[in-house]
């Protein structure tokens, strides 16, 4: 029986109680490992009864940060673990029965593999299905695959702790932090992917993914990518997604009437031969700055 720990970031409110101690209980019964559910509670927003609760378990590993901050509940979690393995959790998300040991065998197999990715569901919004996932694409260039699908999520991956530095997770990729890590990791070690359904993930209306700030974040990351030693090709396929997500990041202000914003970034597509061809969105923007 191999020891894995699967960390929760969570803020531990009222209204996730019912979530968060499913999640936990999904770990726990995680068939053929030794799953230790590591209980992250971060900010001041959590409930007193509940944290006073988690505080008590002897069944799970639990600790409280003062500061209100994902990332850096996901970095302290990840410094801090003392198994062979580890994994993540949202605290409204829940693994399947078998997830953690599909993950394992292949990283059982070969030594080099320093992260296991699987497939999983997808619910909300009146629906649920099966995630695509292209396991011969996603091995044969991860990077690549990147374009066309954020292939590793917070529930969709198992990590070696010997082949993964934890500064990995000490970064300032917020909304993108997933795709910021699947692109470094592809770096440094091998990747196994596995198309078995592992996961349900649970997405709402409110999702941070359908934020202009989530797009302004997804545009420094292209950018970052861009810029990093790869195909020349490649180069151009990450640019053109850099200003989509400007164009998607200005959409989004105007949205939310914030003005200023929306220009800012509809100008940054101007000015590069990738984002002109979001020049007639201008007639648009004029618009509804001179008649809101």
């Amino acid at each position: 029986m191999h020891n894995i720990t699967v960390i929760i970031p969570t803020t531990a409110e009222k209204n996730r109680r019912s979530s968060l101690l499913e999640a936990i209980d999904c770990i726990l019964s995680q068939s053929e490992v030794n799953a230790l559910p590591f209980v992250v509670v971060n900010g001041d927003r959590f409930d007193k009864e509940l944290n006073e609760e988690l505080k008590n378990r002897t069944d799970i590993k639990y600790v409280y940060l003062k500061e209100g901050n994902l990332v850096k509940a996901i970095y302290y979690g990840v410094k801090n673990v003392d198994t062979p393995y580890f994994s993540f959790l949202d605290d409204d998300d829940i693994y399947l029965e078998n997830a953690l040991i599909i993950r394992l065998r292949p990283m059982l197999e070969n030594e080099a593999v320093g992260l296991a990715v699987t497939n999983g569901y997808k619910h909300g919004i009146g629906e649920e299905y099966r995630l695509p996932f292209n396991a011969e694409e996603y091995e044969l260039d991860p990077v690549a695959a990147i374009l066309k699908s954020p292939w590793l999520s917070s529930c969709s991956g198992l990590y070696r702790k010997s082949l993964i530095d934890p500064s990995l997770f000490d970064h300032s990729y917020y909304y993108v932090e997933w795709t910021y890590l699947a692109f470094e990791i592809s770096k440094i070690t091998k990747i196994a992917f596995v198309n078995k359904p592992t996961f349900l993930y649970n997405y709402s209306e409110n999702s941070l993914s359908a934020s202009p700030v989530q797009e302004v974040a997804r545009a420094r990351l292209m950018d970052e990518i861009s810029q990093s030693q790869i195909s020349k090709e490649l180069k151009e396929k990450f640019l053109i997604q850099k200003y989509n997500a400007h164009h998607m990041a200005s959409e989004g202000y105007l949205n939310n009437r914030e003005i200023l914003k929306a220009w800012k970034h509809h100008l940054k597509c101007l000015v590069n031969i990738h984002g002109i061809k979001h020049f007639s969105y201008s007639y648009h923007l004029c618009r509804n700055t001179l008649f809101p």
